[in-house]
C-alpha cells in the first residue's frame, strides 16, 4: 500500500475514533480518554476507550477499558475493575477481562497487564 494511502487511512481512522468517542458521550467524562490505531494488516480502525469513575459508587474507583472497531462498533476487548475498601489493589481481580483473539476465540485475562498484552495484536 502506498505510504500516502496509509496516512489517509490513519487520518480517517483518527477522525472516526474522535467522532465515536464524542457520540458515545465520553467527552463529558473528565477521566475518560481514547487512543486509536489503524491496523494495516487487518484493514481496520480500532479505538481503545479508557475511563476511571469515582462518582458511581462513592469510595470505589472503577476502571474500564474497551477496544472496538471504530467503524463497525464490534467489541474486541473489555476490561472492568474496581477497588475494594479492604483489599490492596493488586489483590482485587478484574470484574471482566476478555479479548477476542485474531482467530475469533474469546480469551479471558486476569489483570490489566494481561489485557494490554492481548490488545497488542490489534494496536500494533
Amino acid at each position: 500500500m502506498p505510504k500516502n494511502a496509509t496516512l489517509e487511512l490513519q487520518e480517517k481512522c483518527a477522525k472516526q475514533a474522535r467522532e465515536e468517542f464524542n457520540v458515545d458521550g465520553w467527552e463529558k467524562e473528565k477521566l475518560a480518554g481514547f487512543s486509536n490505531h489503524y491496523n494495516v494488516a487487518l484493514n481496520k480502525c480500532f479505538i481503545l476507550i479508557e475511563n476511571t469513575d469515582t462518582k458511581t459508587t462513592p469510595g470505589t474507583i472503577w476502571t474500564n477499558k474497551t477496544l472496538t472497531d471504530a467503524f463497525e462498533g464490534k467489541v474486541y476487548g473489555e476490561y472492568m475493575w474496581h477497588s475494594d475498601k479492604v483489599k490492596k489493589y493488586w489483590e482485587v481481580p478484574p470484574v471482566r477481562c476478555k479479548v477476542t483473539t485474531l482467530s475469533g476465540e474469546e480469551q479471558n485475562c486476569a489483570s490489566s497487564g494481561e489485557f494490554d498484552a492481548l490488545l497488542r495484536q490489534y494496536m500494533e
